[in-house]
Parts: C-alpha cells; structure tokens; sequence
C-alpha cells in the first residue's frame, strides 16, 4: 500500500474516532445527570450541542481535500482506490452532515427537549 492511501486510512480513522465521540458525548450528556450545580440538564445537554457542531465541522474541514479524490466533477484527480476508502468517504462526509444539522438543532433547543 502506498503512503498516500495510508494516510488517507489513517485520517479516515480519525475522522471516525471524532465523530463517534460526538455522539457519546452529546448522549452521556443527556442521560448523565453530571452536571455544574444551578445548571439544568437540558442547559448541559444544549452546551452539548455546541461541542458536536464544533467537532462535525473539524472533521468535514480534515476530509474536504480528499473531495478532489472521491467527488464525481469536472476537477477531480483521476486515482484509482480501493471501492471501500469511497465508501468510507461518503459514509463520514453523510454522518458529519447529519452531526452538524443534529447538533445545531441541540444547540438550540437542547433545553427544551429534555
């Protein structure tokens, strides 16, 4: 394996380590009654909101300049890889788009939902 597609391997790791993170952040702080004393938990849960945003528009920013590589336009880079680095590279780019619109949404009206 060349040492580009290992590094793409390797980002594609952590771009998921990141985003599962988010989400088991964003679910301990809902279910997980830790929080600072005259807070609420949905005032917790809502700040959790933020964190999720933050980290879905890290890693969209990480993976933007593989889109060269996997996106289907006029610019992209004619390289062959493996069937599964494009599969992963959609699956992270829909996830992050997901993380993103969820996480604003509990950055919102986090509070009211719990």
């Amino acid at each position: 394996m060349k040492h580009w597609q290992e590094s793409i391997k390797k980002l594609f790791i952590q771009c998921s380590f990141w985003l599962l993170f988010a989400i088991v952040f964003a679910t301990i702080s809902a279910f997980v009654p830790i929080y600072p004393g005259e807070e609420s938990q949905g005032t917790w849960f809502q700040r959790s909101g933020a964190v999720v945003v933050l980290l879905g528009v890290w890693v969209e920013f990480k993976l933007f300049p593989l889109s060269t590589y996997f996106d289907k336009s006029a610019y992209a880079v004619p390289v062959k890889l493996p069937t599964s680095y494009h599969l992963a590279y959609k699956y992270l780019s829909t996830t992050t788009i997901f993380l993103v619109i969820t996480g604003t949404i509990i950055w919102g009206y986090g509070d009211l939902f719990l």
